[in-house]
């Protein structure tokens, strides 16, 4: 059955307030937004792949990098695409695979300062597309820190008459990432996270959580550089066969860094305009 797609362009709300409160609002959702998007479900309509035109903001310029740890979690890639890629390698990519142009979400980020209201240039900060009944989100840096994939979701569903056994994808995941899914059992599904510590420990935990770096509460998120989650699914009449799967790969670096850099550029192109300013008063 051919598939319709919706055309939607998004952007985020820009902050506006005034002196500090803009900063610390503007921080706060640099926080939430960097660490990740639409967590859990993946969304089937495609956002637009039309780049928006220039709206005379600030060019960001890439300062920083996201560091990673060179293991199973960066290294073995989801259908190609790999945690540190760049957006426009992991964009032909999916084109690929998917048989048709990704979905492009388009961000724009801005903030009062000094009276004045300053914004960025549109960037990439998300991409999607599906075939079938296999569905892939990638979540990308910012330009501040390379344009570079921080974030691998796939999402895939079986129907009952043609689906794998569950016993060869456990042993396909052990053998591609060195990862230990445990049994799955009706109506409950199998879990295993792989978790990479700032420190660079390992840990690998059956019904390992997700990791939510912008709760500042959590002290383990906080200690999270980069993970690897599993989740598997068996029909319930039927529990040797599977249902579905997800898998998602992560290394989304510190959302507050990289808020604060881009703050600091949006700041300096502000009291750059302001320096050059020659208005007189006319009397």
């Amino acid at each position: 059955m051919r598939k319709s797609y919706i055309a939607l362009l998004l952007f985020s709300v820009p902050v506006t307030a005034h002196a500090q409160n803009a900063v610390d609002d503007f921080r706060r959702k640099m926080v939430n937004d960097l660490a990740g998007y639409d967590q859990g479900h993946i969304p089937s309509s495609m956002t637009n792949n039309q780049p928006p035109p220039d709206n005379g903001g600030v060019y960001l310029k890439h300062v920083l990098n996201v560091p990673t740890t060179p293991n199973a979690i960066t290294q073995a890639p989801v259908v190609g695409l790999t945690i540190g890629m760049p957006a426009v390698e992991a964009e032909k990519i999916l084109s690929s695979y998917c048989n048709h142009p990704p979905g492009i979400r388009y961000q724009t980020l801005s903030l009062s300062y000094k009276g004045i209201n300053v914004q960025t240039q549109p960037f990439v900060s998300k991409l999607t597309c599906s075939s079938d009944n296999d569905s892939l989100s990638v979540e990308i840096s910012p330009p501040v820190a390379g344009t570079t994939v921080t974030k691998i979701d796939r999402e895939v569903s079986y129907p009952a008459d043609k689906s794998p056994r569950f016993a060869d994808f456990q042993a396909d995941i052990s053998k591609k990432y060195n990862i230990h899914l445990p049994v799955a059992i009706p109506n409950q599904p199998a879990i295993v996270t792989q978790y990479i510590l700032k420190d660079k420990t390992t840990s690998e935990k059956i019904n390992g959580r997700p990791v939510d770096a912008t709760d500042t509460s959590d002290d383990f998120s906080q200690t999270v550089q980069s993970y690897l989650r599993i989740t598997a699914n068996v029909i319930p009449e039927n529990p040797t066969s599977m249902s579905g799967f997800t898998i998602s790969s992560a290394n989304p670096g510190d959302a507050t860094v990289l808020s604060n850099e881009i703050i600091k550029q949006l700041k300096a192109s502000v009291d750059e305009k302001l320096s050059n300013s020659n208005v007189k008063t006319v009397l």
